[in-house]
């Protein structure tokens, strides 16, 4: 007897923009060329997935295995680009230029996976195995970014540039994987063994890049400014409301052959990568000024709430359910987390 559920849903995604100006002048009037570019970027996935085998005052008997399993694959894959390019040339008189590249991306799995044997009689093998099992597989890789140049030249008299590159990237992944047996009578005979897992490996990958440089060169006066700004802020979980990976067997009885493991781990990665670059240059005879800002801004959290037991004790002590383990390998409860963070944050 099997049972099993299977999500795959994709959103693949990718979103460009691109803006540019370029103003020669040979009159005397100033000329000016001013540029922005633009991109937001929303993109969710929502499951709720199941198998399970529920609720019947029958007995289900099986001669080989009874497997309730549940998959969870979803996936999206982002990318946003906001390139602007602004060229401003004056040959007698002042020029002047203004470039901005904004790139905003938002990113978001919500799932809810589960694989269960609840509310049965009873579940018997004569010679098979009973498993439970749920395996979430979310990933988000999001690329986010803003690039902006500006360039202002005169050979009149005054020249000035700004350039301001700005990229985010807000990805979430909230999942809730649970594999259980409950209010159950489970008998795996022969040589059957029974198992219940629970497996999480969400993963986010995260590339945030903003750009900006600012160029100037005037006979007079020359100014040319820039900022970069580059953010991200990837969530596995929240603190406050943890994702769970959970393998449990509640107010069940438990007869098994073989052995009998229970087992939930949590092996989600966030992979982050976050630059801003700022470059001002400004050349003049009489007086030159150039700034240059970068700046950026991480937060990186995995929040997993990983269990795996066996509970149904009354409050005197009295078991609600009877395990019994035949097999030489025993029983076997454990969770593991290895979640890990691997974040390059730079500011040039």
């Amino acid at each position: 007897i099997g049972v099993t559920t299977t999500s795959a849903s994709i959103i693949d995604a990718i979103i460009e923009t691109a803006a540019l100006a370029i103003n020669p002048s040979l009159s005397d009037e100033e000329t000016e060329a001013v540029t922005v570019g633009v991109v937001v970027a929303l993109n969710k996935l929502s499951t709720d997935a199941r198998a399970s085998i529920d609720g019947t005052t029958q007995t289900i008997a099986a001669a080989g295995n009874v497997a309730v399993s549940a998959t969870d694959t979803s996936q999206i894959d982002a990318e946003s680009k906001a390139p602007a390019i602004a060229v401003a040339v004056g040959l007698k008189a002042d020029g002047s230029s203004v470039s901005v590249g904004v790139s905003a991306a938002r990113n978001q799995i919500d799932n809810e996976l589960t694989a269960r044997i609840s509310g049965v009689a009873s579940v018997e093998t004569t010679d098979g195995n009973v498993s439970v099992a749920v395996t979430e597989g979310a990933t988000i890789d999001a690329k986010s970014t803003a690039t902006a140049i500006s360039v202002a030249a005169s050979l009149g008299d005054k020249a000035s540039a700004f350039s301001g590159g700005g990229a985010t990237s807000l990805n979430r992944i909230f999942n809730k994987a649970n594999a259980y047996i409950a209010d159950t009578d489970v008998n795996a005979q022969g040589s059957g063994d029974v198992t219940l897992t629970a497996t999480d490996t969400a993963s986010i990958t995260s590339l945030v890049r903003g750009i900006a440089v600012g160029v100037s060169l005037g006979t007079g006066q020359s100014k040319a400014y820039a900022i970069g700004v580059a953010i991200a802020d990837n969530l596995i979980g929240k603190s406050d409301d943890p994702n769970q990976v959970r393998a449990y067997v509640e107010s069940s009885s438990v007869t098994t052959a073989g052995k009998f493991d229970i087992s939930a781990t949590a092996d989600n990665t966030i992979d982050a990568t976050i630059s801003a670059t700022s470059v001002a240059v400004a050349l003049a005879q009489d007086g030159a000024t150039a700034g240059s800002l970068a700046g950026v801004f991480a937060r990186n959290i995995i929040s997993t709430d990983v269990s795996a037991y066996i509970d149904g004790m009354s409050a005197a002590n009295d078991p609600l359910m009877q395990i019994t383990v035949n097999g030489t390998e025993g029983l076997s409860v454990v969770a593991t987390d290895k979640s890990r963070l691997t974040v390059d944050a730079q500011a040039v």
